[in-house]
């Protein structure tokens, strides 16, 4: 039976690692392990050892992510500023990557490379919608992006748990399927079905490590797959909203045209 050593967790905390039947273990005897970036990480349930394929399902479904950036790639032609699609896209497909090279070599220089993957894209969104969606000016931008990153923060120290630090994403999901609701609805369905989906994703995340006895594979994988649907469905709705604004003014659709 496999034991798995005490490692530090990608949130920081420590995690005492588990074996297929749930139950915790500590090596002893064995040798010093890497420190400082390459010091091993096992946060997650379906981890069993430090191989680079210990965590089939969770590194499997990171191709969500590259998957959905490509979609994201070939149908910016349509959208009425396709240079930010293609940003957004880039950012999904690197996002992915981080994902998945931290879920194979698991150590904090990859941990560091996945958090970070998913906090520029975010802010690279949250930069778009509230210039494109919203309206607002380059200073009102940066106010999203600070008072993004300040409750994030805040969250994740309140709760005690990186989990907690997405509910401002959350929050900033449903408040642009409110904002667009009337005027824009179809982009505005789309703003609420990726705060559902999150919703979901949180969830598998958050219950990963307390159902693993049940569940040998965990549930951090699902956390992917909502998670890919949610940044890839905001983006999409962000490009709608800016479709469905111009077909109101009477700007023709670059879709219909051809243009780029």
């Amino acid at each position: 039976m496999s034991e798995r050593a005490r490692h530090p967790s990608h949130d920081g905390h420590d995690h005492a690692h588990h074996d297929h039947t749930g139950h915790a273990h500590d090596h002893a005897g064995t040798e010093p392990e890497p420190s400082g970036w390459f010091a091993p990480i096992d946060a997650y349930c379906e981890r069993v050892g430090a191989g680079l394929f210990d965590e089939p399902l969770n590194a499997i479904t990171n191709f969500a992510f590259l998957v959905g950036a490509v979609y994201l790639w070939r149908r910016s032609k349509a959208d009425p500023h396709p240079g930010e699609s293609r940003m957004l896209a880039v950012l999904l497909f690197l996002l992915g990557l981080g994902s998945l090279a931290f879920h194979t070599w698991a150590v904090r220089l990859t941990a560091i490379l996945d958090t970070l993957g998913i906090v520029v894209f975010v802010t690279a969104f949250l930069v778009v919608a509230a210039r494109r969606v919203m309206g607002w000016s380059a200073r009102g931008a940066g106010g999203v992006i600070a008072g993004w990153v300040a409750l994030s923060i805040g969250m994740g120290s309140i709760c005690g748990g990186a989990t907690c630090a997405y509910l401002p994403s959350v929050a900033s999901a449903g408040l642009l399927g409110l904002v667009t609701r009337r005027a824009r609805p179809t982009a505005s369905k789309l703003f609420f079905v990726a705060c559902g989906v999150l919703v979901a994703s949180l969830v598998f995340r958050a219950i990963d490590l307390p159902l693993c006895e049940l569940n040998p594979h965990g549930t951090h994988f699902l956390w992917h797959l909502c998670n890919a649907v949610t940044l890839c469905g905001r983006a999409l709705a962000r490009a709608c909203a800016e479709s469905e604004a111009a077909e109101s003014a009477g700007v023709p659709d670059q879709s219909a045209n051809g243009s780029a």
